[in-house]
């Protein structure tokens, strides 16, 4: 059975690790917490696959990801490309907005929505989407960037839908095996 790596469910990694799956056949999901991780797995797991984001269409190359597919050497099977839609959420009825979490890509990819609306919040670098509106749940306040269905599973009220500077995001994902 295939196994393919993600960031965290919840991510917009997550979706791509479900695109990339069904191009390779199918099989098992499973998440992780850093990006380092996803590589570490891909290699040490023979026959495994992970998705890393590659490039945003406002954000840019991440660097990070492209730096750990040289280190590991890992391998390109294919590329997925996923519609990006953030949203601004928070936990219901909270009203401190000091803090928004998110990924670092997340907070470029929206950084004139958070100007103009939040221009005295604390931008908070996290690993991933998901992880930001995870934090905001757990301490019943700040905002976070993610995907609009991962805030209602949660149970966060969605502020604001589709921040992206452009209006128009997507992500280039690579699906990557040893």
């Amino acid at each position: 059975m295939n196994i393919m790596y993600h960031l965290d469910v919840g991510s917009f990694s997550e979706l791509a690790g479900i695109k990339g799956l069904e191009l390779v056949g199918g099989g098992r999901l499973i998440p992780l917490t850093s990006a380092r991780e996803v590589a570490t797995a891909i290699k040490n797991e023979r026959g495994s696959y992970g998705t890393l984001a590659h490039r945003n269409s406002i954000a840019g190359i991440v660097e990070e990801n492209a730096a750990l597919i040289r280190k590991y050497r890992l391998r390109k099977v294919c590329e997925v490309v996923i519609h990006i839609m953030p949203c601004l959420g928070a936990y219901p009825g909270s009203s401190n907005h000091n803090y928004i979490y998110s990924h670092p890509k997340a907070l470029a990819q929206c950084s004139d929505f958070l100007a103009s609306n939040y221009p005295n919040a604390k931008r908070i670098e996290v690993s991933s989407t998901a992880k930001g509106i995870k934090i905001v749940k757990e301490r019943k306040s700040g905002l976070a960037i993610g995907r609009k269905d991962y805030f209602i599973k949660e149970r966060l009220e969605v502020i604001a839908e589709n921040i992206a500077n452009q209006g128009e995001s997507y992500t280039e994902f690579y699906v990557l095996s040893a």
